[in-house]
């Protein structure tokens, strides 16, 4: 195991019926903590079991000090009882990794995307012929743009990781590194 994520922190979903919301805010609570800098990652140990969605569990993994600073930055959604942080505890022993990714497959079709695709074009002097095409994807969050504003879905999957995998970099949201699975 890495030793910068070396304990992880349990957030508990509260309001189920609001849960995909819940999920995308404590997403983006990663996001605004730079995982790069900050070396936070995270996985849904419930994935899929209940409704099909994300479960009721987010985890965050990181050093104490990195997950003390996500658990502040998420307190007003504590404070409202709509999430619960459990304790932040060492990682114990595990024998299963699990990787979680973004799912940029989804997205590519996105109206969003599109329209971004097309007003690049329309800045070079071109047009593009493209509409935008319903894929399927299960898993995903409504999530804002810092930069634009616009929301757009952020579609996450669930991937085959291997031992050597956990030395790969975490991306802006704290995906797409081999984790723990416990």
């Amino acid at each position: 195991l890495i030793m910068s994520r070396s304990h992880y922190l349990d957030i508990v979903i509260k309001r189920a019926d609001v849960g995909r919301e819940l999920h995308a805010r404590l997403l983006m609570a990663v996001h605004l903590q730079s995982p790069q800098q900050s070396n936070l990652a995270v996985t849904w140990p419930d994935w899929g079991t209940w409704g099909g969605e994300f479960g009721l569990i987010f985890r965050v993994f990181g050093e104490p000090q990195a997950l003390l600073a996500f658990k502040a930055r998420i307190e007003p959604l504590i404070q409202h009882q709509l999430v619960l942080a459990l304790a932040i505890n060492p990682v114990p022993a595990f024998e299963h990794l699990v990787m979680f990714k973004r799912d940029r497959r989804f997205e590519n079709t996105s109206p969003c995307h599109v329209r971004r695709l097309k007003r690049r074009a329309e800045q070079r002097g071109e047009t593009l012929e493209l509409e935008p095409a319903a894929q399927k994807c299960e898993h995903w969050i409504e999530m804002q743009s810092l930069s634009t504003r616009s929301a757009f879905r952020f579609g996450i999957k669930r991937t085959a990781a291997e031992p050597g995998q956990a030395q790969h970099a975490v991306d802006s949201y704290g995906l797409g590194v081999a984790l723990p699975a416990f």
